[in-house]
């Protein structure tokens, strides 16, 4: 109950580290649409997992911002999100997945091959 807050999580609570990013802004083509017409990807240097977005709105002006918290899977090897959590600074709304930390969050241990992501494997398991 100290970690949720109106508005925001408790940073007292979080660990957080300064780290080199590389900065992707991405923005709409002329004539097209979206709901986010400009955004900035912020990807940490060594994994290029994404960490920070900032989403802005039709006027230009910041409108949501989307935090992974990230941990280092040394059984994997990876760094990964553990907890992701996406503000809408207007309404002052949040909405966060990964709090239950009771269960495994990720699971690496998934085969795959490339026969999994066929059109027909994809449509096999309802994806249109």
């Amino acid at each position: 109950e100290d970690f949720i807050r109106p508005g925001h999580l408790n940073p007292d609570l979080m660990r957080c580290e300064l780290h080199r990013v590389w900065v992707v802004e991405a923005n709409l083509k002329p004539g097209m649409r979206h709901i986010n017409p400009k955004r900035t990807f912020y990807l940490d240097e060594d994994s290029y997992q994404i960490v920070l977005i900032d989403h802005y709105d039709a006027r230009g002006e910041l409108w949501r911002l989307s935090e992974a918290h990230c941990i280092n899977y040394y059984e994997v090897p990876t760094f990964w999100s553990t907890l992701d959590v996406h503000y809408d600074l207007q309404s002052g709304r949040y909405v966060g997945q990964g709090f239950d930390n009771t269960m495994p969050v990720n699971t690496f241990n998934v085969n795959m091959n490339p026969g999994d992501f066929t059109p027909q494997a994809l449509r096999t398991r309802g994806v249109r």
